[in-house]
This record gives C-alpha cells, structure tokens and sequence, in this order.
C-alpha cells in the first residue's frame, strides 16, 4: 500500500508538469505566427504555475528525502521561454524554496546558481542544434 500511494504522487508530479504544457500548446501557442522578440508572458505565467505546484506537491520516498519535478520548468523556462523567463522562473524557486524551509536551501541555491550559468551558457546554442542533441542534451542535463 505505501508504494501505491508513491505512486499516486509521482503520477501527480507527472501530470502537474504534462497539463500545462498541453494546454500551452493548444490554446495559447503562436508558432504559426511571425516570430516575436521578447519574453512570452503566457509561458512564462504557465511555467510559475507548473514551479509552484511541482513544489507544493512532493514526492515524500522517506524520512527527509524530498523529490519534485521542479527541474523540468525551469530547463523548459531558458531553453524556450528565454532569459527573463529563466530567471523569473529561477527565483520564483528559490523564494519558494526558502519558505517551504528546511534543510537544503544553500544546496538548492548552489545547484540551481549552476544550472544557470550551464543554462545561460547553451541557451542560444540549443536552437541551432538538431533534434536527435537537443534529447540527448536535455537527458543528460536533468539526469
């Protein structure tokens, strides 16, 4: 029975990041239209959302181990949405972070600092690259 009710958890994780991105994509994506310069306000509202909730609703393994997927919205927030919404993305995070306290905060803060200047560094890079290196740069990214 506790397995199952990890399972639960996980398939919520999974479905809180899977659903706004559909929903993106049916409502609100504009790749039909000319390109735009500057951030996309609905992404990057979308993207708040999905951090938000990742880490409203962990994955609780066992005693002081914590898992979200909070990871996956801040990769899609600088490879798709751009900088402004990286960063807003990074310190809505990191704010959230700090009040759910807890052990942790400096290793997130350290980690997440990391990811991006890794982040910033293959921003303009990632399009550029063909599809078969984009999914190998991201697993070996998020793994």
């Amino acid at each position: 029975m506790f397995k199952d009710i990890e399972l639960i958890y996980v398939l919520t994780q999974i479905l809180i990041v899977l659903f706004p991105i559909f929903v993106y994509q049916l409502f609100f994506n504009d790749s039909n239209k000319p390109y735009k310069k500057g951030p996309n306000i609905k992404l990057t509202l979308i993207l708040l959302v999905m951090v938000l909730l990742t880490m409203s609703f962990p994955v609780r393994f066992s005693e002081g181990y914590i898992y979200d997927f909070r990871i996956v919205p801040f990769i899609i927030a600088f490879l798709y949405g751009g900088l402004i919404p990286g960063l807003l993305t990074l310190i809505t995070l990191l704010v959230f972070r700090f009040y759910v306290g807890g052990e942790g905060f400096y290793h997130v803060l350290i980690c997440y600092s990391v990811a991006t200047v890794i982040l910033l560094y293959y921003m303009n890079r990632y399009d550029a690259l063909q599809m078969k290196k984009k999914l190998w740069w991201l697993v070996l990214f998020s793994g």
